[in-house]
């Protein structure tokens, strides 16, 4: 019984000696795998910054509040407004709120 232990730790020792070498290797292309997983997703992340949004002519509007607009419902007359764009912001005072 000893002897079949003791021959069962020689083979896992070998086996362990044949992979140890390849460790480094391994965390190496695992960690090579995560770095361009995480590129991606700081690419997509890029993608979604709105002043991308802003850069191509569009406008962000919000309330006095600071609340988004982004119905003609949500305004009326005489209501002030504020247009963020690309470059800067703008005050804005609604006139009239055509539906």
């Amino acid at each position: 019984m000893q002897s079949g232990l003791r021959q069962a730790l020689a083979q896992r020792q070998q086996h362990l000696a044949h992979l140890t070498p390849r460790l480094p290797q391994a965390l190496q292309r695992g960690l090579q795998s995560q770095s361009q997983r995480l590129a991606q997703a700081a690419m997509r992340l890029e993608l979604l910054d709105p002043h991308l949004v802003l850069q191509r002519g569009y406008a962000w509007l919000s309330d006095a509040q600071g609340q988004a607009i982004s119905s003609c419902q949500q305004t009326h007359a005489g209501q002030a407004l504020t247009a963020t764009l690309a470059d800067g912001m703008v005050d804005l005072t609604v006139v009239n709120s055509i539906r």
